[in-house]
């Protein structure tokens, strides 16, 4: 109710006209709020509560028993929990001259395809139609509001959501004997659609095709933002398909930046540790934080794309712990994890397949680390081991502060989006070198406000600062391409054009109590920034190692 009235009504007035559901959810709230106090009239006609209308209009059980007749409905064989016509609708998108923003409503549209304890599914096959429209008009950027993440973070879901958490809920649960509570009913394990799963191939598949084709192609650029998570990061997904999972059969391209931002005042206990872990388990015991490998999954329609004997090979063939399990081959539609496979191992050529990337944020410059002391008063008689062991806390804590950036934000923070997309020029002036630290740009489309990012043959760098002088542009490069970039190529002439990407930018603030307020203090400055062009060098397209009768797509 307190999201109809602040949020949704103004989000789509529409809904809420006299005659609609959310008309009468406003009617309903009026009546409750006037009578909670006095006799109602409604005493005697128990179905006439508005505390009962309430409930109706939002599709929400009344009570345990409505609670309990629904979860075995849904154990039962009503597989899809969809929001009925007469009940207030939360989805809605708006188009503009250039692109579109799409909200979808992944709460009340859930599906529960699998077994008893088995997660959800966000959004059925058939709100993934009505809240994802297609549409016949050219759109340069589609932004998708989820309340869950689509793409989740590789320790959640290679450790905590496959393992750990429903090994403590069942046997716990199990215990208490409130097992229906398990995993397809509970938000910790439902915070996430499931990468590789169905539901998340069709939601691809449907952001990849949604758009008219051009030149017989679809390019879609997709930028999904979520939150309600505890923690934020972000994430890059390029998809490339031939024919995407029920779809047509042409050329397919999208690109998606995925950006979490959730902890302006959500910090949650054991998340915190995240802070300084980052995407990868390993990095709990090392000062090094190392971002995840690319994670690369082909896609097939139906478990027959393979032959018995090539089921076998590829089934011996691959690493399927802790990230996979041998099941996703024989799933409709099937699926390989490509990173994983022997390199010898060729299989056929997918119909479609996508490389995931995590993104790590880069601090501001005005960010300087401090040396902790973890031990400020010594004991000089304290034992070797406990010298050497402050000694390696100590490096630890200045490794963790002092990183270039961080992977994951789990403390309050305030993000702000913007965009990179204007931008095209020469260079002109003197040749490009390591050692070169402005650029002199002849302009052909207007840049952005610093800082952004430019690419000039196969380097990426850092812009600082943009001073116009006429038709020219002299830029401060704040950093460079490493050594294995074209930089000694460049020349007069050569081409710098933007880097285009979608920037998730930070503040994270620490919280101080006195006894009259809570100030938030900014501590940090971070930024995301996800690139989104198809071609980025930063991000190859894969090379596919498929069987000699195969060409790649």
């Amino acid at each position: 109710s307190a999201f109809a009235l602040f949020q949704a009504w103004g989000n789509t007035p529409e809904h809420f006209a006299e005659d609609k559901p959310g008309g009468k959810l406003l009617d309903a709230l009026e009546q409750w709020i006037n009578h909670r106090c006095a006799t109602p009239p409604w005493e005697k006609d128990k179905d006439t509560r508005p505390i009962k209308v309430i409930h109706k209009l939002l599709n929400l059980p009344l009570d345990k028993a409505e609670a309990v007749e629904l979860a075995r409905k849904l154990r039962t064989g009503d597989k899809a929990f969809t929001a009925a016509p007469k009940t207030v609708q939360w989805y809605f998108d708006i188009k503009f001259p250039a692109h579109q923003l799409i909200a979808t409503d992944a709460r009340t549209f859930r599906a529960f395809p699998g077994k008893q304890y088995e997660p959800s599914v966000h959004l059925s096959d058939k709100a993934i139609e009505q809240q994802v429209p297609k549409t016949e008009e050219s759109q340069e950027l589609t932004i998708l509001i989820s309340p869950c993440n689509l793409i989740t973070i590789p320790l959640f879901r290679n450790w905590l959501s496959v393992y750990l958490l429903p090994f403590f809920q069942y046997f716990v649960r199990f215990k208490r004997g409130d097992r229906h509570k398990l995993t397809a009913f509970d938000p910790d394990l439902a915070d996430s659609w499931e990468v590789h799963s169905p539901a998340f191939e069709k939601m691809l598949a449907r952001l990849a095709s949604r758009i008219p084709k051009k030149d017989g192609k679809r390019h879609s650029k997709v930028v999904a933002v979520s939150g309600d998570v505890h923690f934020s990061f972000a994430a890059r997904l390029q998809y490339w398909a031939e024919k995407p999972l029920d779809g047509e059969a042409a050329e397919h391209r999208l690109t998606m930046a995925h950006l979490t931002a959730s902890a302006f005042k959500n910090e949650a206990g054991i998340f915190a540790a995240l802070h300084d872990i980052g995407y990868e388990l390993a990095n709990f015991i090392s000062a090094e934080k190392k971002l995840p490998e690319p994670e690369i999954i082909l896609g097939y329609p139906k478990p027959d794309s393979f032959s018995e004997e090539k089921s076998k090979e590829i089934l011996l063939n691959t690493k399927w712990f802790p990230n996979y399990y041998p099941a996703m081959m024989q799933e409709t539609p099937a699926m390989l994890p490509l990173p994983q496979m022997e390199e010898d191992l060729k299989v056929p050529k997918p119909d479609w397949f996508y490389r995931i990337d995590f993104i790590r944020g880069a601090k501001g410059s005005d960010y300087e680390a401090e040396l902790p002391d973890p031990d400020p008063n010594p004991d000089p008689d304290r034992k070797w081991y406990h010298k050497v062991g402050s000694q390696l806390k100590k490096h630890y804590l200045y490794g963790k502060n002092s990183a270039a950036g961080r992977d994951i934000i789990s403390r309050n923070s305030l993000a702000v989006l913007s965009f990179d997309w204007e931008g095209k020029g020469k260079v002109s002036g003197e040749a490009l070198s390591k050692t070169v630290k402005t650029l002199k740009v002849d302009i052909e489309k207007a840049f952005p406000d610093a800082p952004f990012q430019i690419v000039i043959g196969e380097e990426v760098m850092d812009i600082s600062k943009v001073e116009i002088q006429g038709d020219f542009a002299h830029f401060t490069v704040a950093k460079r391409g490493d050594d294995s970039t074209t930089a000694a190529e460049h020349s007069v002439g050569a081409e710098a054009r933007i880097r285009q990407a979608a920037r998730q930018t930070h503040w994270l603030v620490e919280k101080k109590f006195t006894d009259t307020e809570i100030n938030l203090t900014p501590i940090e400055f971070l930024t995301y920034r996800v690139p989104l062009d198809d071609k980025d060098p930063a991000y190859p397209k894969p090379e596919l190692p498929l069987e000699e009768t195969e060409t790649a797509p």
